[in-house]
């Protein structure tokens, strides 16, 4: 079997997020390549978006999310981003597992379906704060994690924010966000056999639902130490200590695009300028469906 260093080039993964070079693995290294991941490598639906004038589908592949990601300048949703950073994980000698995750939105009384989100966890990495060395690990939350969190019940810090982690009475571990944060919980449980198949599903249905709110509204979001930036559709929100958010309204072409590559990163070089103009007639489309329903 080809070994997970062969299938992704490990050295350019590693240069995309700023890191110089591989080192062995700990709970320290864990944690600085967590947080450059988030800070560089944006939480983002184009694939759905812009697909629909350029491009095609992307599917749930590691591999091909990663080539994504280094190659392309580009990001994902969960199942690419949690799905490429294992799979580099496991490349450095990390001892990473894939869990198949439900979320739970504001205003719902309980978890969505399964398998629309997937999570990660990562073993054997004993730290003072961490003995047990078991960790929570996911870079596709958008607006959540910064940085892994240890695996045990309790409240813990990842500022400027605290997020709660509890086990159920099944054993099955789950998340609590902070209250300004975009989903309230996910709750995590095993791999099993078959759940490949099931992960595979549920992104269809997400990306291509006419009922899904990935599909209804494009978003981009980025982690960084300070907290949070977000956008939606023509919205661009910063989120940080401060109670209440910074919000603005992007009201040109020229605008967004320049949000998409100052914030995020992405500079969709290669999409031709059709394509582009397509994209943004329609994200300032629904935008103005979206705000001229709302104010009524």
């Amino acid at each position: 079997m080809e070994s997970l260093s062969s299938l992704i080039d490990v050295e350019a993964f590693l240069h995309r997020l700023g890191m110089q070079h591989a080192a062995p693995p700990s709970w320290d290294r864990l944690a600085a390549l967590h947080r450059a991941f988030t800070e560089r490598v944006p939480y983002e639906t184009l694939h759905i978006h812009l697909s629909r004038y350029w491009g095609g589908w992307v599917s749930t592949d590691p591999v091909a999310a990663a080539r994504r990601i280094v190659e392309e300048g580009r990001g994902g949703y969960c199942y690419h981003l949690n799905g490429a950073f294992a799979l580099l994980l496991a490349a450095l000698g990390y001892q990473v597992k894939r869990q198949v995750a439900a979320v739970r939105l504001h205003g719902e009384h309980g978890m969505g379906p399964w398998g629309n989100h997937l999570a990660l966890t990562v073993r054997g990495l004993p730290a003072p704060e961490n003995v047990e060395g078991r960790w929570f690990v996911d870079v596709g939350l958008g607006d959540a994690l910064h940085g892994p969190l240890p695996l045990r019940q309790g409240v813990h810090q990842d500022q400027p924010w605290a997020f709660a982690l509890d086990q159920t009475e099944t054993g099955q571990w789950r998340f609590s966000h902070h209250a300004g944060g975009s989903f309230s919980a996910i709750q995590w449980r095993a791999w099993a056999d078959g759940d490949e198949a099931l992960i595979e599903e549920r992104h269809q249905d997400q990306s291509g639902s006419p009922d899904s709110g990935f599909v209804t509204t494009f978003t981009a979001q980025r982690r960084h130490e300070g907290g949070a930036t977000i956008l939606r559709g023509c919205t661009l929100t910063s989120l940080t200590a401060v109670p209440e958010p910074a919000v603005t309204t992007i009201e040109t072409g020229a605008d967004w695009f320049a949000v998409l590559a100052d914030e995020f990163g992405l500079t969709l070089d290669g999409v031709p300028n059709p394509a582009r103009q397509a994209l943004w007639a329609d994200v300032r489309g629904r935008h103005e469906a979206w705000s001229g329903s709302a104010s009524h």
